[in-house]
């Protein structure tokens, strides 16, 4: 008999929280669980890593920090519900600075939990995935090469492995300084727009 998406989706929260392949991320808390979302959504957003002020204490995807505040600014500016949605990380622990502070994830971490992503992208089957900025682009890169660059591809819709691949800023504050939040919102309106279209 062929398992349900939620337990294949429960099956590997259990493995990934067994993981131990980055050591700078030894007994950091792995943010994968049902406050990802919904497995049946069409949309797969893939952010960099949790934050500690946000995902890492919250254990919620894009939330409890600025960077998820101003996520869920710009769902709601496209009539975007985050229960229809399935939220990961590039990586899936926090990684961080000798100091304390959020690090940007090397590409040996992305590379490690890039089976956890293949994983499941395979279980949601989204039509879209969307990478939330460059480390988001290297871990579908790290299953697939897709050469597409984020500064040339952001907002436009590139085929990968059977899905559709938007990509779009990260929503981290230094982001809009790049693509302004006005530009932002008009990229999620158009993802909704792509939606509606299916």
């Amino acid at each position: 008999m062929e398992k349900s998406k939620q337990s294949l989706f429960a099956d590997l929260v259990a493995r990934a929280q067994h993981c131990n392949l980055c050591p700078r991320m030894q007994g950091r808390k792995k943010v994968l669980g049902p406050s990802n979302g919904n497995l049946n959504s069409p949309i797969v957003f893939i952010a960099e890593a949790p934050g500690r002020l946000g995902a890492d204490k919250f254990g919620v995807p894009l939330y409890g920090d600025q960077t998820g505040r101003n996520f869920e600014s710009l769902i709601a500016s496209a009539g975007l519900d985050r229960e229809s949605l399935f939220i990961t990380n590039a990586v899936l622990c926090n990684p961080r600075t000798p100091l304390g502070n959020n690090d940007t994830p090397m590409l040996s971490e992305i590379c490690n939990c890039s089976g956890y992503l293949r994983q499941i992208l395979e279980i949601v089957r989204p039509k879209y995935v969307v990478p939330l900025g460059a480390a988001a682009l290297a871990s579908l890169n790290a299953i697939k090469p897709h050469g597409i660059r984020l500064s040339a591809g952001v907002g436009k819709v590139f085929p990968w492995r059977g899905y559709l691949v938007y990509p779009l800023f990260h929503p981290g504050p230094r982001a809009f300084v790049r693509r302004t939040k006005a530009q932002q919102m008009e990229d999620y309106r158009v993802l909704a727009q792509l939606l509606c279209e299916l």
